[in-house]
């Protein structure tokens, strides 16, 4: 798989590597659905698309995924980094951000892996996912 999953009480990281597919955002859609049924509170989360090669996901993909986010409801509120540093990758990002408009989420597009964890162990974490 094109990706790896690291998961605590705090966050779900995902890291994406070499060539990602439609089936394979599948599967981790429905990995990330089995693990956050394991804590109370939602953790944040982490997507790494830095060492991605290849993505053969759609426009129109990232459209359907980010409104069907936008629509669920969640046991509380979340943040959610993620860092893209390919410019092709990035945009994609911003579109899944412009898309999933859910107020539970606050999700924020960074370049560095560094710049994301800082925002996610930031002070306003714990007020966000709590209030």
């Amino acid at each position: 798989m094109p990706f790896e999953i690291q998961a605590d009480a705090q966050t779900i990281r995902t890291i994406f590597t070499g060539k990602v597919t439609e089936t394979e955002i599948d599967d981790l859609a429905r990995e990330i659905a089995r693990i956050e049924g394991e804590y109370k509170i939602g953790p944040d989360r982490l997507v790494d698309f830095s060492a991605i090669e290849k993505s053969e996901v759609t426009s129109a993909s990232i459209e359907q995924r980010a409104k069907a986010g936008r629509e669920r409801v969640y046991p509380n509120k979340f943040r959610s980094a993620i860092v893209a540093q390919r410019l092709v990758d990035y945009g994609c990002a911003r579109m899944y951000q412009t898309y999933n408009d859910n107020p539970q989420i606050e999700i924020r597009v960074f370049k560095t892996r560094a710049e994301a964890e800082a925002w996610l162990a930031g002070g306003a974490q714990k007020n966000f996912n709590h209030g």
